[in-house]
């Protein structure tokens, strides 16, 4: 429930929609960039939470939104989030994987170390098929007409401005889970 909250409290402190702009600055010459900077998106939350319900539950909150605001069409920005939240399930520390390995009788460990490969590959697959889609059908990943951003180009100071809370952020969970000064529940 935590990371929901976490995942409604960027909502609304507008910190989201921030690192969107970073994203789409950074990523913008890549044909659906933002797409592809939502799958790894999710999969760094997933390597943080493990459970793809809270994925589901922040990035539909947060990146459907920015995702029309940018131009790519609800139904594509919908699909994005939904199929890259399963990463959840296979990227450790999984909740899953737990209650397998409990039930199987193997090694917690060992079962998170199978999960990585496969994970990163998973999100290298729907990258490249984001990608490719994107080029052979852009009328379904992108709206015919061009979004209107109240920040059409933003500058590298700005753009430094609205990275550091969401670089803050991930340092603060990532740093805290590891380090063991946070619980992961």
């Amino acid at each position: 429930p935590l990371f929901v909250l976490m995942g409604l409290l960027v909502t609304v402190s507008k910190v989201g929609k921030d690192t969107f702009d970073v994203f789409q600055k950074l990523m913008g010459r890549i044909t659906a960039g933002l797409g592809i900077a939502t799958v790894f998106a999710n999969a760094v939350f997933a390597a943080i939470t493990g459970v793809s319900i809270a994925s589901a539950t922040v990035f539909s909150r947060v990146a459907v939104p920015e995702m029309t605001r940018h131009g790519y069409t609800a139904k594509f920005a919908t699909g994005v989030v939904a199929g890259s939240s399963v990463l959840g399930m296979l990227i450790p520390p999984s909740l899953l994987m737990v209650v397998y390995a409990v039930l199987a009788e193997e090694s917690v460990g060992r079962m998170f170390l199978a999960g990585v490969g496969p994970g990163i590959l998973l999100a290298i697959a729907f990258s490249a098929t984001i990608f490719l889609l994107a080029w052979l059908k852009p009328d379904f990943v992108f709206t015919a007409e061009k979004p209107v951003l109240e920040e059409e180009d933003i500058g590298w100071l700005a753009l430094v401005r609205k990275a550091v809370p969401i670089v803050f952020l991930m340092v603060l969970v990532l740093g805290g889970l590891y380090g063991g000064f946070l619980n992961p529940t």
